[in-house]
């Protein structure tokens, strides 16, 4: 139990997202006090790492608006799964949490960077896509999508917004057609983006 042991919380709907299986681990988004993302022995279980837990500013509540005063808190998983990228020559796992997208080093469990994505409920159930060096996120109500190049630099990985639009696709997730990305409209104008 992945919530009890590394100090998550349930969200709504339970952990939807499907683990990832890179080498020897299986990995998954923990989302608690202990660890954001986790690797375990695929045959015993046994931890290998934790990714140092991602701590936010939450400021909405829950589709109540903004808060008077926004708090900290803890990232906990979200509802879309995680990917695996090789780039720079560094096996890198993507995903989302809470109101972020994060990038994990698959083997050691480093926590490279991570990016706001606000949804109005917390929401985040859109597995990133990938496009060449860059990974396409979104989330549902109205803050829409966003493409981030992914680099390599003297041993760090970081990230560049390239750009944003209104796609708010909230289930299904988006795919990539040559160099085109399509997804499902949630809030917005319904239909295909």
């Amino acid at each position: 139990n992945i919530v009890e042991r590394f100090g998550g919380k349930v969200i709504f709907w339970g952990l939807s997202e499907a683990p990832l299986i890179y080498q020897d681990k299986v990995i998954a988004t923990a989302g608690g006090e202990k660890g954001l993302v986790v690797a375990l022995d695929k045959r015993t279980g046994a931890t290998i790492w934790a990714s140092r837990p991602l701590r936010y500013q939450r400021t909405h509540a829950f589709g109540r608006g903004p808060l008077p005063k926004p708090r900290p808190e803890t990232a906990r998983a979200s509802y879309a799964s995680p990917i695996l990228v090789e780039l720079g020559g560094k096996h890198l796992v993507i995903g989302c949490a809470s109101e972020q997208l994060y990038c994990v080093d698959a083997d050691t469990g480093e926590l490279y960077w991570s990016q706001p994505m606000p949804t109005r409920w917390e929401v985040l159930g859109v597995t990133p896509a990938l496009w060449r060096d860059a990974v396409f996120a979104t989330g549902p109500d109205g803050y829409g999508g966003k493409m981030f190049r992914i680099f390599v630099r003297d041993d760090r990985v970081l990230c560049q917004e390239l750009w944003r639009t209104s796609l708010d696709t909230c289930h299904g997730g988006v795919v990539v057609v040559g160099d085109r990305l399509f997804g499902s409209w949630y809030r917005g104008p319904r239909g295909w983006g």
